[in-house]
């Protein structure tokens, strides 16, 4: 059995069968040990890179930034930097137009990207930077006096003749697109705009649902109490992910370079999913961001949904390389986004270029899929930034 489905079978199992596992020693969140510094040797290059703080699964991204464990590979005199992509179509654009080597984002943009036209722009898949069975880019927020449903499946039916909004060419648009197609459901709107916005029509009542991932959606719950989670992909069976993609220009004029940034985003993961970093993490990423209460930025990464709308043991999972489950997935929402004629061409054979991260990965002496590299789902009780009254005000997801 594939590491994914033994970890959807996991999270189907529920948190106790996790501490068991756990004890066992099988199952234990990775450990994380400083890995050796391995510089490249040659002339000094510099990098941009289009990251993503504000899209929670790609944080690894910003522990890269924030630990500079580049350093640690690149030739020295080397530099890196870092700019701010509010959505994944925004890095893809600035590889597009040479402006970066390096881009984050979601499974959408991340196809956008690997299909665009070659002769304009060759762009390629490098590694994988979360994996999720329900809730990073799949979350359905709905107004926070929407009346109370039996089940998922009927918020979504509850959208119909509704006002619904989200970021074009996002992953969780493409999600909520495919969960309207699923259960034959036409909402009176779907405009397309940032999660800035969408924040706001929140705030006004200009808007009763939206699809947004993490950290917006638990910022629009917990900390701006205008809307509630009603379903994620868990609820449904349907996966998210966040992936690097890069310019295959640079990749093959700088073949060792990229190797040395595979190693530092492996390492930027191994660093990640140890539980004893949670906390320099979230301090980390409230200084990275704005408007983000740091028990909002705590639960997008380790807060557990309620099962009733698809919540999953195992929040995140970092197999790092592109597994079967990862490039399954990478098919579905290309064949989707082809059949709605957002991307110009189906994913490309040679899309994904895993050789050097498979390489970097020997020479750290690094297993991949990485073992233990999950991240367990907790509820909000058990954050250090929890008080009591933290939820004061919170609508509940299920009705009381």
């Amino acid at each position: 059995m594939s590491y994914l489905k033994r970890v959807r079978v996991l999270s189907m199992a529920g948190a106790a069968a996790l501490s068991l596992w756990a004890a066992g020693g099988a199952w234990a969140d990775a450990e994380y040990k400083p890995l050796p510094a391995q510089p490249e040797k040659g002339d000094p290059v510099h990098i941009r890179v289009y990251h993503q703080p504000y899209y929670t699964q790609s944080w690894s991204s910003s522990v890269m930034k924030v630990k500079q464990f580049w350093k640690k590979y690149l030739p020295p005199g080397s530099t890196v930097t870092f700019e701010i992509a509010l959505q994944g179509a925004l890095a893809v654009n600035a590889i597009v137009a040479e402006k970066a080597e390096y881009g984050y984002g979601g499974d959408a943009p991340s196809v956008l990207g690997m299909t665009q036209d070659r002769a304009k722009a060759d762009i390629r898949g490098v590694w994988v930077n979360g994996y999720s069975n329900c809730c990073h880019c799949n979350v359905m927020i709905i107004r926070a006096d929407a009346p109370y449903q039996k089940s998922p499946e009927d918020y979504v039916k509850w959208l119909a003749g509704k006002r619904a909004g989200g970021a074009k060419a996002s992953c969780n648009d493409r999600w909520f697109r495919q969960v309207y197609q699923r259960f034959g459901v036409q909402p009176a709107s779907h405009v397309h705009q940032s999660f800035e916005v969408t924040r706001t029509q929140f705030r006004a009542g200009l808007i009763d649902a939206t699809g947004i991932w993490e950290p917006h959606a638990s910022a629009i719950w917990l900390q701006d109490h205008t809307g509630r989670p009603a379903a994620t992909g868990g609820a449904f069976g349907m996966d998210d992910l966040s992936s690097s993609f890069a310019s295959n220009k640079f990749l093959k004029a700088n073949p060792r370079a990229h190797v040395a940034m595979a190693k530092a985003e492996i390492e930027s993961q191994l660093w990640l999913v140890d539980p004893k970093n949670e906390k320099e993490l979230i301090e980390a990423m409230a200084k990275e961001t704005e408007g983000y209460s740091k028990l909002v930025l705590w639960h997008s990464m380790y807060g557990k949904y309620p099962e009733e709308i698809g919540g999953q043991a195992i929040r995140d999972f970092h197999p790092v390389m592109y597994t079967d489950d990862v490039k399954r997935l990478l098919k579905d929402v290309s064949d989707f986004l082809w059949s709605i004629k957002v991307t110009s061409q189906p994913l490309p054979a040679d899309a994904i270029v895993q050789e050097p991260l498979l390489q970097a990965a020997k020479e750290l002496n690094v297993k991949l899929p990485m073992e233990g590299g999950f991240i367990t789902a907790r509820p909000l009780e058990k954050s250090p930034y929890y008080e009591a009254k933290s939820l004061e005000g919170v609508p509940p997801v299920v009705k009381k």
